[in-house]
């Protein structure tokens, strides 16, 4: 059964200098030794896809910059199709069904229009960062969720647009 109670982490271990070292630097020194830990770097890149990569614990910190618009701290590996319906073909989204689930949108925000870098990198054609241009609405739902969503393509362009949710808030 578990326990919801915590308990103060007491200090054990003296350090060479005379200091207290807290009682888990063992286990992190033992991880370090036996286990591959990685941590999320800062790409310099405006796609979300490509913004981090994964680094050794070891590796001095890099500093973030922060976006102009909120991002979700985790997104999804491949971007996942989702059926909108929105009164005017730029407007965000007023109803949003995923995995079968239909959610009313309360609230939205945006367009962030992200253009692909096409120098750098040429996406395969299935995937959604194929297109040049991609419009991303941060969207909440009657429940208080909050999507990250995005219209890939262009009203104007030969192929109607499609769309896809990337991350959570």
């Amino acid at each position: 059964m578990l326990s919801a109670e915590t308990a103060p982490l007491v200090m054990t271990q003296p350090e060479l200098g005379g200091a207290a070292a807290p009682q888990h630097a063992r286990t992190i020194d033992r991880l370090m030794r036996r286990a591959r830990l990685s941590r999320f770097a800062p790409d310099q890149t405006h796609i979300p896809e490509f913004a981090a990569h994964r680094v050794p614990v070891t590796t001095p910190e890099s500093q973030w910059s922060a976006p102009c618009h909120p991002r979700p701290l985790r997104l999804f590996e491949r971007p996942e199709p989702i059926t909108v319906i929105a009164p005017v073909p730029d407007d965000p989204p007023r109803m949003m069904q995923w995995r079968g689930a239909s959610h009313r949108v309360v609230r939205a925000t945006g367009p962030e229009r992200i253009a692909r870098d096409w120098w750098r990198h040429d996406p395969p054609p299935t995937r959604p960062e194929a297109e040049r241009v991609r419009d991303y609405y941060v969207i909440e739902n009657e429940a208080g969720q909050r999507f990250w969503v995005f219209r890939a393509g262009l009203h104007a362009g030969e192929a109607a647009p499609r769309w896809f949710i990337h991350g959570l808030f």
